[in-house]
């Protein structure tokens, strides 16, 4: 259906005398991600659910969110990719202990360019971008719109560069385009270093 549409919808109840009422309401058709915005912000991409895995582990650790559920990438893919195809990955996930090192205890959001200082092996290199992550009291994804993410992030006061992450949580994040998204971690499977967390995101769209 065409932006910018004008949609009628129109309801129709029989009463107990087989009598028809009837009520209709108009709906402007916006852009996906719009939610109410006209416009004004940045759309946002469909909900996604992604596997991320650990360090040891067999799935990929490596994220380029505006890519969806194909910009999972393994190191060794990481690897083979251009600089360009690189630099767009902004979330990577590890162990580590709690206290922004490679460890075997506390699953982590870890941005790209705070791997090597964490101990974590860098395919990535000079092309490993910044992104930040914050705690959000947000407890679902379901409804939230393009005006919510872009007068709700803020990173100004308070971010990590590696955020330990727990079940049910959700978390908001800033890359280095300036993209903001949020991330709901669904379930962490595994043990010590070799975990895989399962979570939902949505993220602008930046042009």
């Amino acid at each position: 259906m065409p932006v910018d549409d004008v949609v009628k919808i129109v309801f129709k109840a029989k009463d107990a005398d087989s009598e028809f009422e009837s009520s209709s309401y108009d709906y402007d058709v916006v852009a996906q991600g719009q939610g109410g915005g006209g416009g004004v912000f940045p759309l946002l991409r469909a909900k996604v659910t992604v596997d991320l895995g650990s360090q040891i582990g067999a799935k990929g650790s490596y994220l380029a969110t505006e890519l969806g559920e194909s910009g999972v990438y393994t190191n060794v893919e990481v690897g083979a990719l251009s600089g360009a195809e690189q630099q767009a990955i902004d979330i990577t996930f590890g162990v580590t202990n709690g206290d922004g090192e490679v460890g075997t205890t506390t699953p982590s959001l870890i941005s790209p360019d705070a791997r090597a200082g964490a101990n974590f092996n860098n395919p990535l290199g000079d092309n490993a971008s910044a992104t930040t992550f914050k705690v959000e009291e947000l407890k679902s994804l379901d409804n939230v719109t393009s005006t919510d993410v872009e007068n709700n992030v803020d990173h100004t006061s308070e971010s990590n560069s590696i955020q330990n992450v727990q079940e049910g949580e959700v978390y908001s994040y800033i890359n280095a385009a300036g993209a903001k998204g949020y991330i709901k971690i669904l379930t962490i499977t595994g043990a010590n270093d070799n975990r895989v967390a399962t979570f939902e995101f949505l993220v602008q769209i930046v042009l």
